[in-house]
């Protein structure tokens, strides 16, 4: 029985390759045989490593200066939000053409799988990812848009809320309808958007990616046999995973909270006001101003004008009415509202 060779082993054939040294006289050097000498040389080209790790990719508009500091300052607070409040929607496509990406085969055959090339549907699925579960889950026989989000807003995600849950989603011009807005605050919840270019920071991307490695396994090739999947595929999530895909995003240091004293308590009157704490956050303050006029605003940004996301700059004047004006640097321009808080 052939043993296997040693990490140490594989560490030296990958760093004699590294240096110039061809397969064969590194593998007569150490005295493996010459497919395992270029084994570890697909895996050192492929991962930068004999032990193939893979490569994760991040998208580069995170490196901007603007991105930069938006997640910096996003990373630096987060933990002061309490995770019981926390809600994290998202969409994502679910097609009738998945399948398994790789499978087994008898030596010397190829695995041959077939799959609708020609016609098939695309489905989107909608959810809310809490600490403990998945709430509000939904399939749209078609693409996303305002009026759909508005609606699954209205008579899915708003009769899960309590007042004082934090509805947090990315910078998708669907997400930021004025409708959707007033839906959430009518609940007494708060809505937040991430930074662009930050699906890292949003946990729910976690649980799409299982689900559809679980789609994948099921083969479902019907828009109703998919969707009636989709809800007993959501049964696989327990209240310890959901609290996981949290901690691993950075929502759930408990450690931190503890040495910084932002535990809160049963008591409602000791809680601390949220929409401070979406201050202290954001770094929003808006001073009072007259009716009608302009107040300076610094926050982290990302605000939209005309559907549009404006990223309102730190130092921006964001017009006010009605006076004093405590936002949360995500201001909405359109019509007749001038000032739209969170």
């Amino acid at each position: 029985m052939v043993l296997p060779l040693s990490i140490d082993l594989r560490l030296r054939v990958a760093r004699a390759l590294e240096e110039g040294e061809t397969v064969r006289s590194a593998a007569k050097r150490f005295g493996v045989s010459v497919a395992s000498a270029v084994r570890i040389g697909q895996r050192q080209r492929a991962a930068c490593g004999p032990d193939g790790q893979k490569k994760t990719l991040m998208a580069a508009e995170q490196m901007r200066p603007k991105v930069a500091r938006f997640r910096a300052r996003w990373r630096a607070h987060q933990h002061r939000l309490d995770p019981r409040r926390l809600i994290f929607i998202d969409e994502t496509w679910i097609k009738t053409d998945m399948t398994r990406t790789c499978g087994r085969a008898a030596k010397g055959r190829g695995l041959i799988a077939h799959v609708p090339h020609g016609h098939w549907k695309t489905l989107t699925f909608l959810a809310g990812l809490r600490h403990d579960r998945i709430v509000a889950p939904f399939v749209l026989d078609g693409p996303i848009n305002g009026d759909a989000f508005t609606a699954w807003v209205g008579r899915c995600l708003a009769p899960t809320l309590t007042p004082g849950d934090v509805v947090i989603a990315d910078n998708l011009g669907s997400h930021k309808g004025l409708s959707a807005r007033q839906l959430i605050r009518n609940v007494g919840a708060h809505l937040l958007f991430l930074p662009p270019c930050s699906p890292d920071l949003n946990p729910v991307g976690m649980v799409f990616a299982k689900l559809k490695i679980l789609l994948r396994k099921a083969d479902e090739r019907s828009a109703e046999t998919a969707w009636r999947q989709v809800g007993t595929l959501l049964d696989a999530f327990s209240p310890t995973e959901c609290q996981n895909y949290l901690r691993h995003a950075g929502y759930d240091s408990d450690q931190i909270r503890q040495a910084l004293g932002y535990f809160q308590t049963e008591n409602e009157q000791e809680r601390r006001p949220l929409v401070h704490l979406f201050r202290n956050i954001l770094g929003g303050e808006v001073r009072n101003a007259p009716r009608g006029q302009t107040a300076p605003f610094t926050g982290l940004g990302g605000g939209y004008r005309s559907g549009r996301n404006s990223g309102l700059s730190p130092a921006a004047s964001v017009p006010v009415r009605g006076g004093a004006w405590q936002g949360s640097g995500l201001a909405c321009k359109t019509g007749k509202i001038v000032g739209d808080t969170i």
